[in-house]
């Protein structure tokens, strides 16, 4: 279906923040929906081992 990919910084003072860097869709399941579940998986993912404050924040 898709896969998204996050990037954790290794400096100390980035700790509790992550990056989307990558997001894909394979083209038989555009319009399915992946594209809006697999970020929200990545924040749980990334709160779900610390990350305080994602870039997707406001």
């Amino acid at each position: 279906m898709g896969s998204v990919g996050l990037a954790f910084p290794d400096k100390p003072d980035s700790r509790h923040r992550a990056e989307l860097v990558q997001l894909m869709v394979h083209r038989d399941a555009r319009g399915r929906g992946p594209r809006r579940a697999l970020p929200t998986t990545a924040q749980r993912a990334a709160a779900a081992v610390g990350v305080t404050l994602p870039p997707w924040a406001p």
